[in-house]
This record gives C-alpha cells, sequence and structure tokens, in this order.
C-alpha cells in the first residue's frame, strides 16, 4: 500500500521524503542531520537521498533511497521508494507495477543517480545489482 504524504502529515506518522536534491547523513537507525554540502563524499556514511531510478525499459522515475558513497557506490535496494502522483511505492509492491501498466521483470536491474552528485570522477547512473 503506497505511502500518501497528505495522510502521513494528517496522521502525525514521522515519515518523511526527500524533496529534489535533499540529503540527509544518518546518525542513528531512525535518525540523521541534514547535509548541505555541494557533493556528497565518499566517506562510506550512510546518505538518505532524493534522485532519480532509471529502469532497465528506459522509465525514470522520482525516489528516495539510501546509499553507501565508496568507489563503488552501493545503494540499499530495501530503501527504494518511488514517487507517482504523490503517493510512494516500495520496489515490491504490485500495486507500483499496476500502476505503471508495466511488467516487474521488464524493469530490472535498474539504475541511479543522487540529485546531490558524488564526489566521485564517474558520473551516474550507478548500476545496481538487484533482482525482485
Amino acid at each position: 500500500m503506497p505511502h500518501n504524504e497528505r495522510e502521513i502529515a494528517e496522521s502525525g506518522v514521522p515519515i518523511s521524503f526527500k524533496r529534489k536534491n535533499h540529503v540527509t547523513v544518518r546518525t542513528s537507525k531512525f535518525g540523521g542531520t541534514s547535509f548541505n554540502e555541494p557533493r556528497i563524499p565518499i566517506d562510506s556514511r550512510i546518505y538518505i537521498c532524493a534522485g532519480q531510478i532509471h529502469f532497465k525499459d528506459g522509465t525514470v522515475m522520482r525516489a528516495n533511497f539510501e546509499i553507501i558513497p565508496t568507489n563503488k557506490p552501493i545503494l540499499d535496494e530495501s530503501t527504494v521508494k518511488v514517487n507517482i502522483d504523490q503517493d510512494w511505492y516500495w520496489l515490491d509492491e504490485q500495486e507500483l507495477y499496476e500502476k505503471l501498466d508495466k511488467i516487474r521483470n521488464n524493469l530490472f536491474p535498474f539504475k541511479w543517480t543522487s540529485d546531490r552528485p558524488l564526489d566521485l570522477e564517474l558520473r551516474g547512473p550507478y548500476d545496481v545489482n538487484f533482482q525482485l
């Protein structure tokens, strides 16, 4: 079931979603601090980012996810949420694929880019070795 931003705000549930270019560096299991530098450093900390998912069929979607920036950036696939019409869907939600009118297997593997660039020479989109 998708998360709707308006319903979350009305219910007071502490779930937040990153807007374009927002980045938080995780400081605990449930918290973090806003990150305002122009580039995400390659420091192996966990960053919660706004960005895009680039599916195999060419579909590009707004997304939120957690990354660990290393020389080969790591995306935590279990944290990926994509946005459709103000609703946020996890990648394992069948409703996402119904709404997109797409077959899940045609979309994976995907690539990703964070709105805020990583401090790497190599620019995204970055690969994800991931299959649902």
